[in-house]
């Protein structure tokens, strides 16, 4: 996929020298030099300096009858909790707590389970016990119910729900029944509309975006036959609606947690922690158990160290490891252990591994982690989440870029810094925040740390910039314990991955405090970001015609003439004979396919050198090992899906709503596209189609003439 237009260039002595030294040059692939060995062993040796992490347990009595508790991926401070009685929230790590009374159980139904949008902190969703899903996006003050029997989920009782990855805004939701209904109820429109697949299975568990075999993505699904419905199993595909492959055989799930590398690993009450990819599942962690309630995994004391954790019920407690469960360490004091657990008991961890929070017979428990020496207890970064519109930074960058090219050619020095600076300031406010601010709590019980740094290589900035405790840099109170510092965002540096951008995903910002007997504490400030394309270009400006015939006689030129194309140097072209029913596919390639889902519309543009026929679009998914579903074909000026109703020798628009695309086939794969499929019959006819795009939001579609936004209209006659 083709990320975002790069900023390569210096902003030069308009902008700040500190900027500039963010942006540097690209290396090239090369062996690491002895320098950069080196460095990378200092970085191991280091390591060894950390003190030991601990966890103290004790309970929490402010809440009764607790169902689950679900800490924000996104904000380690903030956790949900599930009651008998409905859902409360704390907004400062389990301190104090406060229920939500949109989410009392006489109006909601019993929850099951919380799912969170990963680019809106405030937006999540509830799977419920008979009464379906429930969406929020004002952090639980209000509830609107998304899905029901009625409105196509195979139940109104939802067990898991999943936010799946891959689309453009995260608007694909998973409902998963377990026994109450086989198949996995699907939205690709955030529970506008549902369909079920998977109808074979009674599924409790998905994993998505597993790395596989040259494969580049797959799921890993934990389910039973339904004609076996008490022998579960955990399966591979490629897809959900696409062949699932049997990997491991006959457990008893209890849980499970994808870690950042996208390994798996399944808690289970008859044969421990099972560490589970596409070519089956092997043991890891302790042996002295077969039964284990829980597992998950968090950030540890650096960016560079994760932590797996488990929930032992009967006698060790939860499980903490730091190198994949090849060794690890118990910590049961003040957390109950026995016998007697309760199906469905849980530990999970905030989101900066700071602090762990277990649901056991009813009660929470907090399970504080320190370390000897100093210790980091807390850290964060605000905004939790940051974002920027991909369109409006291109469009201003583009515009920034030309004007710095041109910079020394100005014959006035002070107006043309003065526009170039305003350009500077357009292309940052495509961004929802300007700067990043990043706190944290020390503990030192030898006298004040030494130094306390974060580490922002990840978002472009320094590898150990300083914090301060004085009260003037976003810290609290001088003396309290709470170190911060703040970051200016710089729009070069955000560029959509690579060397010198910032992918999306989750980025720990590591803090570093030396104590004064040179002992190291450490913790992770979690950091999502995304970029957000308000459209998405799957074809504009290929070097050769991606046209294939499949049906009739038409000839496809290898490369058509650029005069012809709209915008670029070429388009898509086709001659029909007449003789008969015709049909071409623009193929998105033998290892590519399209994730159109979360988009609002498919736009292109089409003309022809007659205005006598219509023209037929169809699509078409592409499994790997199914046979692919084909849509019903949409009629361009039938279905009124053209701009001015008629094709002729001008190009004129054409829109395709996503869900006119599902609606012509429920079957249809929205993230495996494959194929435009497009057909007609009679008259001889040419087509010339180009600028295929996905656009997000309607009010977009007014800006969408080029991949820029600037475009030049070519071929119109």
């Amino acid at each position: 996929m083709n990320r975002d237009t790069l900023l390569r260039r210096g902003l030069g002595a308009v902008l700040a020298a500190a900027a500039v030294a963010w942006i540097g040059s690209v290396a090239s692939a090369r062996e690491p030099t002895p320098a950069e060995i080196a460095a990378r062993e200092a970085r191991k040796a280091e390591y060894a300096r950390y003190g030991a992490l601990g966890v103290t347990w004790v309970a929490d009595r402010a809440l009764a009858g607790v169902r689950g508790v679900f800490p924000h991926p996104a904000i380690p401070s903030r956790v949900y909790v599930v009651t008998e009685s409905g859902l409360s929230v704390s907004d400062d790590t389990g301190r104090s707590w406060k229920a939500l009374p949109a989410a009392a159980a006489d109006k909601v139904g019993a929850i099951c389970d919380l799912a969170f949008s990963p680019i809106r902190p405030d937006l999540f969703y509830l799977g419920t016990e008979g009464r379906g899903v429930w969406a929020t996006d004002d952090a639980g003050k209000t509830f609107r119910r998304i899905g029901s029997l009625q409105t196509g989920l195979a139940s109104d009782t939802v067990r898991a729900l999943r936010v799946a990855t891959g689309d453009a805004r995260f608007r694909t939701l998973l409902a998963l029944h377990g026994k109450d209904a086989p198949g996995i109820s699907r939205s690709y429109d955030a529970g506008k509309t549902w369909h079920v697949i998977g109808g074979d299975y009674h599924v409790y568990d998905v994993f998505g975006n597993m790395r596989g075999w040259g494969r580049g993505s797959g799921s890993i699904v934990v389910a039973s036959k339904k004609t076996a419905p008490d022998l579960q199993s955990g399966f591979f595909c490629n897809m959900l609606d696409d062949l699932w492959s049997e990997v491991v055989r006959d457990v008893v799930y209890a849980d499970g947690t994808q870690a950042r590398d996208d390994t798996i690993y399944f808690a289970t009450a008859d044969r421990g922690i099972l560490r589970v990819d596409e070519a089956g599942g092997y043991r890891v962690g302790p042996n002295e158990t077969d039964r284990l309630a829980s597992v998950g995994a968090t950030w540890g004391p650096r960016e560079d160290k994760e932590i797996l954790f488990a929930y032992e019920p009967k006698k060790l407690g939860l499980i903490l490891s730091l190198d994949g469960m090849k060794t690890w360490s118990a910590y049961s004091q003040g957390l109950f252990v026995g016998p007697f657990v309760r199906e469905g008991s849980h530990i999970r961890a905030a989101a900066n591994g700071r602090m762990f929070f277990a649901a056991v017979n009813g009660r929470l428990y907090k399970g504080y982690v320190s370390s000897r020496g100093v210790s980091v207890t807390e850290a964060a970064v605000t905004p939790e989440v940051f974002t920027y519109e991909r369109r409006a930074f291109e469009k201003a960058l583009g515009r920034y870029r030309a004007a710095l090219h041109g910079y020394t050619r100005q014959r006035g020095a002070t107006r043309a810094s003065r526009e170039l600076l305003s350009m500077y300031e357009e292309m940052a406010g495509a961004f929802n925040e300007r700067q990043f601010t990043v706190t944290a709590r020390v503990l030192s019980l030898q006298g004040s740390p030494t130094s306390v740094t974060v580490d922002l290589q990840a978002v472009r900035g320094p590898d150990a910039m300083p914090m301060h405790d004085d009260g003037k840099h976003d810290d609290g109170q001088a003396g309290d314990g709470v170190f911060g510092c703040t970051l200016r965002v710089n729009p070069a540096s955000f560029r959509g991955g690579g060397r010198q951008g910032v992918a999306s995903g989750s980025h720990g910002l590591a803090v570093k405090a030396v104590g004064p007997d040179g002992t190291i504490g450490g913790a992770v400030a979690p950091l999502w970001t995304f970029d957000l394309p308000e459209s998405y270009v799957l074809w504009d400006n290929g070097k050769e015609n991606p046209l294939v015939a499949e049906e009739g006689a038409p000839e496809v030129p290898r490369q058509p003439d650029a005069e012809e194309a709209y915008v670029g140097s070429c388009c898509m072209k086709w001659t029909t004979t007449g003789e008969g029913p015709w049909r071409v596919a623009y193929v998105a390639g033998s290892r590519e396919v399209w994730n159109v889902a979360g988009y609002y519309a498919m736009t292109f543009r089409v003309r022809s050198d007659g205005e006598d026929d219509d023209l037929l679009v169809r699509f078409r998914d592409s499994p790997l090992y199914e046979e692919p579903s084909v849509s019903e074909p949409l009629a361009l000026v039938k279905d009124k899906l053209i701009e001015g109703g008629k094709i002729d020798d001008e190009y004129r628009r054409v829109v395709i709503p996503i869900e006119r695309i599902s609606k012509a086939a429920g079957s249809l794969s929205l993230d495996r596209m494959g194929a435009i499929v497009f057909s007609g019959n009679g008259t001889p006819r040419t087509y010339w189609v180009d600028d295929v795009r996905l656009v997000v939001n309607k009010e977009d579609l007014e800006q969408d003439s080029s991949q820029s936004g600037v475009g030049e209209r070519k071929g119109t006659r």
